[in-house]
């Protein structure tokens, strides 16, 4: 602060009649700045549409399981009837599931490796890799995926092999 006061006494030297009516740092100034406040909304209307682009995958799963385990009733019934365990068809289940989210997060990965470069290129201050980013949210998405999976897993292990086999 003593180096600012002493710039400013440099001013008054410079200009004597000249009046200073707002004296704010540089950080500031960019605050105010609708520049500043533009790119803050951009930024928050990206994670926004982020966040709703995960909810609306993760609906998307639960939807896809859940017509899997539907048109699978007969199999899963005579899978049953045989002798087959809940935990078995369970982990069936939840394994086709896995397999499918495993394979979207990689090609996700591996675009969102190629983008991150490109606005690495672009935009000054931002990293191609951030590795919390890159190891957190792929990790993050596939637990809720398995979250959203579970639910018509479990529901598979609850169908009656009598009732199955005689619904088609």
């Amino acid at each position: 602060m003593g180096t600012w006061m002493a710039w400013m006494g440099d001013l008054e030297g410079f200009a004597p009649g000249l009046t200073v009516f707002t004296a704010r740092t540089f950080a500031q100034h960019i605050r105010s700045s609708a520049e500043y406040w533009m790119l803050r909304l951009s930024a928050v209307l990206f994670s926004v549409f982020g966040v709703l682009a995960v909810v609306v995958a993760l609906v998307g799963i639960y939807g896809v399981m859940s017509y899997t385990v539907a048109r699978r009733t007969r199999e899963i019934g005579i899978r049953m009837a045989v002798g087959a365990r809940p935990g078995a068809v369970r982990w069936m289940i939840l394994g086709e599931s896995t397999a499918t989210t495993l394979l979207g997060v990689g090609i996700g990965w591996l675009l969102g490796l190629a983008v991150g470069r490109l606005l690495a290129s672009i935009f000054v201050d931002v990293s191609a890799f951030d590795v919390a980013t890159f190891s957190a949210l792929p990790l993050g998405f596939i637990v809720a995926a398995l979250a959203a999976a579970w639910l018509p897993a479990r529901r598979a292990t609850e169908v009656n092999p009598i009732t199955a086999l005689r619904s088609e």
